[in-house]
């Protein structure tokens, strides 16, 4: 075999490929050519034909390459090489050639298909182009199949003043399991179709296809893969865009009576936009400059006056703890940025984004085999499950006062060494709200504040906890908090190890109840408001986002913990049950693990709906069986959950981004604390709790009932 130098034609490199002697043996004793693509990183569909000492082959070859696969045409042209026109030949020596009719470049896009139930369902799809361009393939999932080529966000993107591309464009159905293209559905019958795009409009051209959606829903369809990723299942359909032609062109594409005027408009926008943008920055260095004074002064102020008390201190020695404190309050800022500093250059991660994922996930070890086992003697013995989830009570005796003594001298040396004013501490958690299991033993310390801002928490919270990590850490290798080991932290919390066995958070709040004489300065341009919950509450509604309303749920750990310490003990044995249960699953990364507050506030839930029956053991755990359960995507509206304990929920009605027909959409479990946090957006998808509480169900129990569909005792 004898191959041509690569050549370069429509962005892909090709080459010749000469077989003297054919081949394979089938075809022994013909010259064979071929074209071969040697670097395609996209699919390119060719249409060509070979040229043989000038003259062109009397058939056109057209194939499509696929991307990343080095690929050659399965036709070619052949002929005996003892024929009277090989002997004709100039100096022994064959002059071939190629013609490229067409090098179109083909774009693999795949389309999720909805649920049968759901339609119509438009679905939007992004891709990019051989050049790099974004854009996405929107399809209307009805009876039948209709497409239109739509602009990304980013496709217009710095383009010149009234220019707009000019996109020429076709999709094809694709069968990925058949080997023959001839099974390929063109989906536009109707020749090329058009679409320009410019800054915020667009006008393309609908491919209204003869496939009924139907058919793709029918099992082992040919063009229909499905998907199942252990989590979730699946099905897409496959399309070829082609891209003929994408150019910029100048001045609107289909001018109007109305255009110029339309066009005027449009200028007058932009220009009345880019004027509004130089203000804004202009306010905002303005901005900056201001704290920047503001940060000077109030540091020289905390000194003086820390300097002041400290001659007092000489002075009286009977002089309180309180008032010997200078205000940290932008002090504390330098000292954020220096720990965090030094966190940066002690830890191996380069900053706080690469240690987001909490402490290390541990799978459960306990066998499928002891667990099947075990839950044979908890049918037959339903109060033995009960009694295997509780701590005996001298471990929980050891364990409070293991947990008194370590939360004792972090206080004392984070105030020691930081100087933050730590005006009240909540213990929370399972050992603080008496609902440990048996299997994992954990506690959450909240320390509250006046010194911290009340919100902008992403501008302070990250330092300060990455902060007090490498606080804390000081102290382990000095010996002063020699219990605590395995430091690792998140953006909200800093987590550790207590004496090798108690998992341990450390959730740093504003304290909202703290009374404080001097102006509070904010991170927000908004008005400061009151103190007590009912300032915490006015807040959270002067929030937009659920990202940012995420940042004040330590601030109710408080209410948090009272609304659960006061259920009655079968809630919490119950709750005991449920934690067990979770921590023998194994859910391969924390993001897929629900977390306990949501499952403490479902048995509560569960207990609730159990008060006009009966409130045993059992009929609870089948409640939240039911409960879980009922919250998958069939129901016509989510579920919504809320408690009146402290404060009314028609006040605080504050809805949760996520599509009501999604498929994974969580329901709605308003916190009886917080009213703007819904606790069941954690875990990231309901999937996998659904499909774990209900393998739970048929181990445990043979009669729960949800949507007229009893599961039975077999896994």
């Amino acid at each position: 075999m004898v191959h041509t130098s690569p050549f370069s034609v429509g962005g892909f490199a090709w080459q010749i490929r000469i077989f003297p002697d054919g081949p394979d043996e089938e075809n022994k004793g013909n010259v064979a050519l071929f074209l071969h693509c040697t670097t395609a990183n996209h699919l390119v569909k060719v249409k060509a034909r070979f040229l043989i000492e000038g003259q062109p082959s009397p058939v056109v070859y057209e194939h499509t390459f696929p991307a990343n696969c080095i690929s050659e045409m399965p036709s070619g042209v052949a002929f005996p090489n003892r024929s009277e026109f090989m002997k004709s030949l100039t100096d022994n020596k064959l002059r071939v050639g190629i013609e490229f009719v067409g090098v179109t470049e083909v774009n693999e896009v795949h389309v999720t298909l909805s649920e049968p139930t759901s339609y119509p369902t438009v679905c939007v799809t992004p891709f990019e182009d051989l050049s790099g361009c974004p854009w996405v393939l929107k399809t209307l999932q009805a009876s039948k199949l209709k497409l239109k080529l739509d602009q990304n966000e980013k496709t217009t993107t710095g383009l010149m003043e009234f220019y707009h591309r000019h996109v020429i464009w076709n999709a094809t159905l694709v069968a990925p399991s058949a080997d023959d293209c001839s099974m390929n559905i063109p989906l536009n019958t109707k020749g090329s179709l058009i679409g320009y795009f410019g800054e915020n409009w667009s006008d393309a051209d609908v491919i209204k296809s003869d496939v009924a959606i139907e058919d793709l829903t029918v099992d082992d369809n040919l063009y229909r893969t499905d998907v199942d990723d252990g989590y979730d299942r699946y099905s897409y359909i496959s399309l070829h865009v082609e891209i003929l032609s994408n150019h910029l062109l100048y001045k609107t594409p289909a001018p109007s009576p109305t255009g110029d005027r339309e066009r005027k408009l449009l200028y007058s926008a932009r220009k009345d936009r880019t004027q509004l943008h130089l203000k804004y920055q202009e306010l905002l260095r303005h901005k900056t400059a201001l704290e920047s004074k503001c940060h000077n002064l109030e540091r020289e102020r905390s000194r003086l006056g820390f300097n002041n008390q400290q001659q007092n201190i000489e002075d009286d020695d009977d002089v309180t703890k309180e008032e010997i404190v200078p205000d940290f309050t932008k002090l504390l800022f330098d000292l954020m940025n220096d720990l965090s500093r030094r966190a940066t250059l002690k830890s191996k991660q380069p900053s706080l984004e690469s240690d987001k994922s909490h402490r290390p996930y541990r799978p459960p070890t306990i066998t499928e085999k002891e667990m099947n086992k075990k839950y044979h003697e908890y049918r037959s013995d339903f109060s033995q499950l009960v009694k295997d989830c509780r701590l005996k009570p001298s471990k929980s005796a050891t364990l409070q006062q293991k947990v008194d003594e370590i939360h004792q001298q972090m206080i004392e040396y984070i105030e020691t060494k930081s100087g933050i004013r730590i005006t009240k501490t909540v213990v929370s958690g399972s050992l603080g709200t008496d609902t440990c299991s048996s299997n994992r033993i954990d506690v959450d310390l909240h320390i509250f504040s006046p010194n911290f801002p009340r919100n902008g928490h992403v501008m302070w919270l990250p330092s300060l906890i990455m902060g007090l990590k490498c606080l804390l850490e000081d102290g382990s290798n000095e010996g002063k908090l020699e219990h605590l080991s395995q430091f690792t932290c998140s953006s909200y919390s800093v987590q550790m190890l207590a004496y090798g066995e108690i998992e341990v958070d450390i959730y740093p709040s504003y304290d909202w109840q703290h009374q404080i004489n001097d102006v509070i300065t904010t991170t927000s341009s908004q008005p400061s408001s009151g103190g007590g919950y009912d300032g915490f509450y006015e807040e959270l509604l002067r929030q937009r986002t659920s990202e940012n309303l995420c940042w004040f749920s330590p601030d109710a750990a408080e209410l948090q913990k009272s609304f659960i310490f006061e259920q009655p003990e079968q809630v919490k044995t119950v709750i005991r049950v449920v934690k067990q249960w979770r921590n023998e699953v194994d859910w391969k990364e924390y993001k897929w693990r629900p977390p306990s507050y949501l499952l403490m506030l479902l048995v509560v839930r569960a207990y609730e709906n159990t008060l006009h029956d009966n409130t045993s053991y059992r009929n609870i755990i089948k409640h939240f069986i039911k409960l879980v359960l009922s919250t998958s995507a069939h129901k016509p509206a989510r579920m919504r959950i809320s408690w009146s304990r402290f404060y009314d929920p028609d006040d605080y009605n504050i809805e949760y981004s996520g599509s009501e027909s999604s498929r994974d959409s969580p329901p709605i479990v308003q916190d009886p604390a917080n009213p703007a946090n819904n606790v069941a957006e954690r875990p990231i998808s309901w999937i996998p709790f659904r499909r774990n509480v209900q393998l739970w169900a048929n181990r445990l129990m043979k009669d729960v009932v949800v949507d007229n569909k009893k599961l039975t005792g077999k896994i």
